[in-house]
């Protein structure tokens, strides 16, 4: 049975982490961790896990943990990762990887040369139909890929909390939801190497306050005292090795259509997919045919932890592992900082 801490205990952490390590045949949460010590124990109390602590050093003091997840701020995952790899624990950090590459690089290289597992919660890769079309895609069937287009739109949908702090989250919608569409286009095609990015990040929209609205996304930064410090809407153009162009959308609050989650198109020289919903584009016998295929839909969340799991246990190279974590953040940076200088960067 493997002892499992989770670092965090906010919505992530009590929707997507702890039912899935309690559910799982081999694993345990033995202790939660969170500064708020009343959240800490609420949670713990919840899910009917035994300890909680305010501090990562005070758990690692008195408990012997195999496993973690990271769900804190993302200016907070690569710290806290040192020292969980540093006493032989396996981490799980939720998305992005962190906020600095150089950081980055060297926690993911003390994981590799520690041998233990680095893995980023890349959810939208565990997706059955990402995994179909992942799978249509290596086999040929859309031929030599030349462009791709990723969106992850919302009208109204700014998260509340640190989440538009600058100094916490490292940047706004493109390291919230942009992260999932960069990540999964760009691992559906290959994770080809990237050569240059042109790219703008705009707080378009900011605070706001619109009626009838449900589902939580009605307001932006109710009732809190600091400004929005991140981007609202970002987009950038990608150039990869090999000729592929990926261009990238994501918003937390546009005056515009919104995509049915994130939404992508891929362009083939023999055929094309789109995705949400999944679809199929090529000719038969001369006829341009639209293609649907069956499936059944995943719980994309216990398919990751699990996943998590079954690396532990044997040792496996995660599917989103912590390099194309990496890989990711630095394909952000190079985005921001082409915003900021307003020309194209050049990895």
């Amino acid at each position: 049975m493997k002892k499992i801490a989770v670092i965090g205990a906010g919505a992530m952490a009590e929707v997507g982490h702890f039912p899935h390590y309690q559910s799982h045949p081999d694993t345990v949460v033995s202790c939660i961790v969170d500064q708020r010590e009343d959240r800490a124990r609420w949670m713990a109390e919840r899910f009917q896990v035994p300890s909680f602590y305010t501090d990562v050093e005070t758990m690692l003091a008195n408990e012997e943990i195999d496993g973690a997840s990271i769900c804190t701020p993302n200016s907070t995952h690569l710290p806290i990762a040192q020292k969980l790899l540093e006493n032989g624990i396996h981490i799980l950090m939720e998305k992005p990887i962190g906020t600095n590459v150089e950081e980055a690089r060297k926690v993911v290289e003390f994981a590799r040369h520690k041998k233990l597992v680095c893995m980023v919660g890349m959810t939208q890769r565990f997706r059955t139909e990402a995994m179909i079309l992942k799978r249509l895609i290596e086999h040929g069937r859309l031929g030599t890929i030349y462009h791709v287009r990723a969106q992850y739109l919302r009208r109204r949908g700014t998260p509340q909390g640190w989440f538009t702090n600058e100094a916490l989250a490292g940047g706004g919608t493109m390291m919230d939801i942009g992260v999932h569409a960069l990540d999964l286009a760009w691992w559906l095609i290959g994770a080809p190497t990237v050569k240059s990015v042109t790219g703008t990040l705009k707080d378009g929209i900011g605070n706001y306050h619109t009626l009838f609205l449900k589902g939580g996304w009605n307001s932006a930064v109710a009732g809190s005292a600091k400004p929005m410090s991140v981007e609202d809407f970002g987009s950038g153009y990608f150039r990869f090795e090999g000729g592929v162009t990926l261009n990238v959308e994501a918003s937390w609050a546009i005056n515009g259509q919104e995509t049915d989650g994130l939404c992508i198109d891929i362009y083939g020289k023999e055929g094309g997919a789109s995705l949400q919903p999944l679809c199929i584009y090529h000719e038969l016998d001369g006829i341009y045919v639209e293609s649907t295929p069956v499936f059944s839909k995943n719980d994309v969340l216990q398919e990751e932890i699990y996943h998590f799991i079954e690396c532990m246990l044997h040792g496996k190279e995660p599917v989103s592992s912590g390099q194309e974590g990496v890989e990711v953040l630095r394909m952000l940076d190079g985005l921001a900082h082409s915003s900021q200088r307003g020309t194209e960067y050049t990895f």
